[in-house]
């Protein structure tokens, strides 16, 4: 009886040790997460809990140039919404690689030292069917929670917009405690193709999938950069790997970079940097 005693208790031991790693414990029967446990959380879908990132994202604000009314407009949102107001649904939407969701992570990351008590919680598009779950972890009123989704974007075949065009309408909203940030290449957030024979502007059902980007009532909008403000991102990279400015030749290996690469972003720029630094 000792023995399997002690099995029985070994056992019971692992289980409880699994289940403060994964931060989780039961309440009524229903799971809660410790969100005091870290700042940063993923949502991990193989795991169906969270996990904490170890990571401040607030020295790459710096490195964000170029969208500086954009840096303005999501901070003031977001000072708003940890001090406990009822603030808009944010739609970061435009250009790749200009800082849309750097600018997410680096905003809530420098203003997590002034407010204790707000969290940045991502989840990925794939788990959009689940956000009804998620949010349960999330009734937590002591903690202010940014839900942010990176590159939010639906073809047409796809039907799960439903899931966040229902949740804003009556799922985040109703919880005072949630904002929900997005990222998205597309200010409408659906691939719209025009056929031959159909105005898809009289398409109810695209119509209606347009519609799902009104939900966001602070839309943020971000653009290809001038080759000046390209060269600035690029000489701030340089900076930052200690290169000798002695070399003036950069400027144009820079210039040549973003002509074939067919755009300027600090996406290219930083592109440009470790392709440069690797041949000197």
């Amino acid at each position: 009886m000792d023995v399997l005693a002690n099995e029985i208790k070994r056992i019971a031991d692992a289980l409880e040790s699994i289940a403060k790693f994964q931060g989780l414990e039961r309440n009524n029967g229903h799971e809660k997460f410790d969100f005091s446990s870290g700042s940063f959380f993923s949502w991990s879908t193989l795991n169906n809990s969270f996990r904490v990132i170890e990571h401040s994202f607030e020295d790459d604000l710096e490195l964000l140039l170029g969208i500086d009314e954009a840096k303005i407009k999501l901070e003031d949102n977001t000072i708003r919404f940890a001090k406990g107001f009822r603030v808009n649904n944010a739609l970061l939407w435009g250009a790749r690689g200009m800082g849309k969701s750097s600018l997410v992570r680096a905003t809530t990351s420098k203003l997590m030292r002034r407010f204790k008590n707000l969290k940045l919680v991502e989840v990925p598009r794939t788990s959009l069917n689940k956000l009804g779950d998620i949010l349960g972890f999330m009734e937590d009123d002591r903690f202010r929670f940014v839900l942010f989704c990176d590159d939010l974007a639906f073809s047409q075949e796809e039907d799960s917009y439903h899931y966040l065009k229902s949740l804003l309408d009556g799922g985040v909203n109703r919880y005072e405690n949630i904002v929900f940030y997005a990222t998205s290449n597309r200010r409408h957030l659906i691939s719209r193709k025009m056929d031959e024979n159909e105005d898809i502007i009289l398409s109810d059902e695209v119509n209606q999938k347009i519609a799902l980007s009104d939900r966001f009532g602070l839309w943020l909008g971000f653009y290809d950069c001038d080759q000046d403000t390209y060269l600035k991102m690029v000489e701030m990279y340089l900076k930052r790997i200690n290169f000798d400015f002695l070399d003036d030749n950069w400027k144009k290996k820079a210039i040549e970079w973003q002509i074939g690469r067919g755009s300027r972003s600090g996406r290219t720029a930083w592109q440009f940097i470790c392709q440069y630094a690797n041949n000197k």
